[in-house]
């Protein structure tokens, strides 16, 4: 089973407002992260709809958001219902997506009834008094909540976690993919090159860059590569640290692919993934020579904790950290 969603870049306080409501009511939150589904989970290959998805992903535009409600939705043939967040502007800018996304080889697949509406869920619930006052009080209490849909990402319904085979900026023809052999050198070469330009590389450096399958995916972890036309732009490393812990590591964009938005994509396919495994906190280490990469860090959402007294990297001087 595969599904399309957008994970929308929203404001980090209102990401975790909304994934606190999320743990405490949605069944699903622990499942995967807040979305706005766009193709309903559907029995396909990835294979089936990859190159359908990356075309209309391609010639899309990012698609800018307002939330200012809450509404609450019947479940079919039940006393119950749903919780949504639902945009106003932007609606039909996500519904078109939809629509196009629902184009061969997946329009035998469209659901006709109920009518689309583009939503994030925060609630189930069997009781449907409690799920309109829910979204009564949701929608008293709210404020604009402002972002973006800029990315689109192909999922495979698993248990008792979603994966992500491949994540696709609107807009241009960048795919975050995971790890595969071919990707190796790049990883190093890319890596190694800033780490030197620095002056950070260290001999504990070595073994992720030589042996990244060992070292970072037979723990559990992943790499995240983004890919133009078969080029590798950029790569970022999650390295698990114990079934709550995720270490955000071995980030690097190519020079001349700077200032396109691979950053954030990157750093938003790892703490996606991080999500889907059921962590709850992703820490970093780095430096205080890295201007451009703190920024990006702090902005995702990051903050700066202690340093903790035994690190593997002698330059480190920097901790933060992010609660999932």
């Amino acid at each position: 089973m595969i599904a399309v969603v957008a994970y929308p870049r929203l404001d980090v306080a209102d990401t975790r407002a909304i994934e606190a409501i999320r743990t405490a009511l949605d069944p699903q939150a622990r499942r995967i992260a807040a979305d706005v589904t766009l193709v309903f989970p559907v029995d396909l290959k990835p294979e089936d709809v990859a190159t359908h998805c990356a075309a209309v992903a391609a010639s899309s535009r990012p698609i800018p958001f307002v939330i200012r409600r809450a509404m609450a939705r019947r479940e079919p043939d039940s006393a119950g219902g749903r919780v949504f967040y639902v945009p106003e502007e932007g609606a039909e800018g996500i519904a078109a997506l939809h629509r196009r996304l629902y184009d061969s080889p997946l329009k035998v697949h469209l659901w006709p009834e109920p009518p689309y509406v583009p939503h994030v869920t925060l609630a189930v619930d069997p009781d449907w008094a409690r799920c309109e006052a829910l979204a009564e009080r949701l929608t008293i209490g709210a404020r604009p909540m402002s972002g973006w849909i800029d990315t689109i990402s192909l999922i495979e319904i698993r248990d008792p976690r979603v994966v992500t085979i491949a994540e696709r900026a609107i807009g241009t023809s960048i795919a975050i993919v995971p790890f595969e052999d071919q990707y190796q050198d790049a990883f190093a070469r890319l890596n190694k090159a800033w780490l030197t330009e620095h002056g950070l590389f260290e001999e504990a450096d070595r073994a992720h860059l030589e042996q990244p399958r060992k070292s970072i995916l037979a723990g559990g972890g992943q790499i995240f590569v983004a890919v133009d036309k078969g080029v590798v732009l950029g790569v970022c490393a999650t390295i698990v640290q114990d079934s709550d812990t995720i270490e955000f590591a071995k980030f690097a964009v190519a020079p001349e692919a700077r200032g396109r938005g691979i950053g954030r994509q990157l750093t938003a396919a790892a703490l996606a993934w991080a999500r889907d495994c059921g962590a709850r906190k992703v820490m970093l280490l780095s430096s205080r020579k890295l201007d451009a990469a703190l920024r990006l860090y702090e902005r995702s959402g990051f903050i700066y904790g202690p340093l903790p007294a035994h690190v593997p990297y002698s330059s480190a001087d920097v901790y933060m950290e992010m609660t999932l």
